[in-house]
């Protein structure tokens, strides 16, 4: 019978596996859920278009964000 150290080892190995193959696809989700969050903020925070605007292009987080999305667009 294995060691419980060899299973652990064995579906940690399983685990990277999988992440490593889908990696592409969770840099996605992830940069998606951080755009919606960043645009529902300065939605929430600001009440018309321009000010949203100026929100999104002068905070450096906002911008890094957005940047992000488009570059993996």
């Amino acid at each position: 019978m294995p060691a419980a150290n060899d299973i652990l080892r064995l579906r940690a190995q399983d685990l990277a596996r999988f992440l490593n193959a889908h990696r592409i696809f969770f840099y996605t989700f992830i940069s998606l859920i951080s755009v919606s969050a960043v645009i529902t903020n300065a939605l929430k925070n600001y009440s018309n278009f321009y000010s949203v605007a100026i929100f999104l292009s002068k905070s450096s987080r906002s911008v890094l964000v957005c940047s992000d999305i488009v570059i993996l667009s």
